[in-house]
């Protein structure tokens, strides 16, 4: 279990097409939309500094792969 730490604000501009997708890829984690976006955006950076930025331009380009997939399956 983590230790509890202050929680600060991140404020941030999405378009409404990608917000719509978060919020579907978050239902289907059972998670909330602040929730699914923390946890991915930890696991990027994550990725990135253990295993620097070749693995995680991998990630990235299979993630976008992914997204691909799922704009694609949702219209």
């Amino acid at each position: 279990m983590r230790p509890v730490t202050k929680q600060v604000p991140i404020n941030m501009r999405v378009a409404a097409d990608r917000v719509r997708l978060i919020d579907i890829a978050a239902a289907m984690e059972g998670v909330n939309r602040t929730a699914f976006i923390t946890d991915a955006a930890t696991a990027r950076a994550e990725a990135l500094i253990l295993n620097g930025p070749d693995e995680a331009a991998r990630i990235e380009k299979a993630q976008a792969f992914e997204d691909a997939l799922d704009s694609y399956s949702l219209r």
